[in-house]
This record gives structure tokens, C-alpha cells and sequence, in this order.
């Protein structure tokens, strides 16, 4: 298999599956893959993209196992490596599958929004880029084409319904039981994201976990993000976004 291969890192949650809904209509040819390792929230994640795959919209995501990452938890410093680790494992994904040829380029999407983090910037993703085409071979692309997309644009922009969501994917990092906890981020933005939309919503009252990378409360202590961000709202109202 010589030419393009185009992977979607899909995790099973909204971004995932709006982005896969998305790019597919655009007519990308995807392979999604799902990492599988051990959180919280892995077993609701693994039921929902089962259920999405029975209805044969498009490409069957494909699951596997990638117990490094078991219990790793959410540290602001953990995210950013275990993306790249992620990032790697398609890469050789396609190594293992394919083998090797220098003509192959290998397009990998990652559905990240618009949000805080270290790994939300282009100098990350370049960087290992550059790793990945030096160390393979490939001609390697990691394309963010939502990276400015607000996750209820995303959701607009998918067509996707409120039920639909919901029972397709999964956004809640600490369930209790079958039910979503309504207390976490990932929570609050889906339902935050389904009030900007119109639909019915949950009201969340977060209560802040500050060991969570999400939360945008920390990056106040952080000064380094605090200038990073100001300098893109700054770009935004002179109209040069």
C-alpha cells in the first residue's frame, strides 16, 4: 500500500466522534484508532464506540491495547506525553500494518478544540513531527484542523443530534455507576456546549479539581500560559486570528 494513510486518533468521546463525522463527509478516507488503557471512564468509552461501530456509519474504529498508559491519571505535565505517546503508536501502527516505504506519508488528525495546555500549541506538534519524520522515515503530518473550534462549533458543524451524542460517545471522567457524575469538565463543557446549541442541559456545578488540567482556573498560577493566551485574544480582536 503506497500513498496517503490517514489516521483519526479517536478516544470515544464528542470531539472524536463530531471530527470523524466531519472529516469523513469531507471525503478523507479514515482509519480511526482507539488506544484502550485503563481510566475511570475506559469501559463506557469501549461500549460506546461499539455501539457506534454497528451502525456502519463510515470506517469501524479500531480498538487496541496500550496498557503504558494504565491508570496514568490527568496531570497538566502527563497530558501533553501521553498524546505524543498516542501520536507514536499510530505511526507505527501504520509501520506494523503497511511496512515500510519512503513514499508513504501519513496524515494523523487529532480532534483537539480550542482549550488550555501545553500540547495546544503548533511548537509541540512540530517538534514531534520532526522527531517522527527523522526517526521513521515517513513524510508524517499531525493535522489539527479544530484546534479553533469551540467543542458546541464542533457539534454544530458535525450535524450530529443531542441523542445521537449522547448515546454514541462518552465525556464524563468520573461516572457513578451508568450515569455521568455532573460535577467533572468534561461534564461541564458538554453541557455547557448543549445550552449554547439550545438543547435541554444539565446545570453543573463545578467544584473545581485543580488536579484536573482542564480546569482553566489553574493557568492563572501558570504565567507562561497566562501571556500565551493573552496574545491570541490579543491577535483575535485585532482581527489577525
Amino acid at each position: 500500500m503506497v500513498g496517503e494513510v490517514d489516521i483519526l486518533l479517536y478516544s470515544g468521546g464528542i470531539d472524536s466522534l463530531c471530527a470523524k463525522t466531519i472529516l469523513e463527509r469531507r471525503g478523507v478516507e479514515l482509519i480511526p484508532l482507539r488506544f484502550v488503557f485503563r481510566t475511570p471512564y475506559n469501559d463506557h468509552e469501549s461500549r460506546a464506540v461499539q455501539d457506534y461501530n454497528k451502525l456502519r456509519l463510515g470506517s469501524q474504529v479500531l480498538e487496541l491495547d496500550f496498557p503504558v498508559l494504565n491508570n496514568s491519571g490527568f496531570g497538566d505535565a502527563h497530558i501533553p506525553a501521553r498524546n505524543a505517546l498516542l501520536v507514536i503508536g499510530a505511526v507505527a501502527y501504520v509501520y506494523n500494518t503497511f511496512g515500510f516505504d519512503p513514499k508513504r506519508s501519513i496524515n494523523i488528525y487529532f480532534p483537539q478544540i480550542l482549550e488550555f495546555g501545553r500540547d495546544k500549541n503548533e511548537i509541540f506538534w512540530r517538534t514531534l513531527q520532526g522527531l517522527l519524520r527523522y526517526s521513521y522515515g515517513y513524510n508524517v503530518k499531525i493535522l489539527r484542523p479544530f484546534s479553533r473550534w469551540t467543542k458546541w462549533h464542533l457539534i454544530k458543524e458535525s450535524g450530529l443530534s443531542r441523542e445521537f451524542i449522547l448515546q454514541y460517545s462518552w465525556s464524563c471522567y468520573y461516572p457513578v455507576r451508568e450515569e455521568p457524575c455532573y460535577r467533572c469538565y468534561g461534564c461541564l463543557m458538554r453541557e455547557y456546549s448543549f445550552m449554547k446549541l439550545g438543547w435541554s442541559y444539565h446545570y453543573v456545578p463545578y467544584e473545581g479539581q485543580f488536579k484536573f488540567a482542564g480546569n482553566p482556573l489553574i493557568y492563572l498560577l501558570d504565567l507562561e500560559k497566562v501571556l500565551y493566551w493573552g496574545f491570541l485574544l490579543l491577535r483575535w480582536r485585532l482581527g489577525k486570528w
